[in-house]
């Protein structure tokens, strides 16, 4: 991928991706994509409640970066956070510019 709006649509093309898995009495579905080096993004896709009364549902969905051992690097932010929080899958997730940031410093890897 060239540039930001490339590494943008490919993330938001998810759904294009292997489905990790799927729970529909959740209202989940995880899909994933394995970069070259190993690293790692998860996209979380849920229902929400919304409008009023909570009567409508939209689906969302949250980014999550995993990065390997080796990629580690504790003196390398991404986007003002630390690697530390990329060695695992956390619910918080992260935002799509993160991991743009991770694509676009380690492009030649992935």
């Amino acid at each position: 991928m060239k540039n930001k709006a490339e590494r943008e649509q490919f993330l938001k093309n998810y759904k294009e991706w292997e489905k990790l898995e799927s729970y529909p009495t959740l209202g989940l579905e995880f899909y994933r994509h394995v970069f070259r080096n190993g690293a790692t993004v998860i996209v979380t896709e849920y229902q929400r409640a919304w409008g009023h009364g909570g009567n409508e549902r939209r689906t969302v969905c949250k980014y999550h970066l995993i990065l390997t051992e080796l990629d580690y690097n504790p003196f390398d932010k991404l986007s003002g956070h630390t690697p530390l929080e990329f060695l695992t899958y956390t619910l918080e997730g992260c935002g799509i510019s993160t991991i743009i940031d991770y694509m676009t410093k380690r492009r030649d890897e992935i």
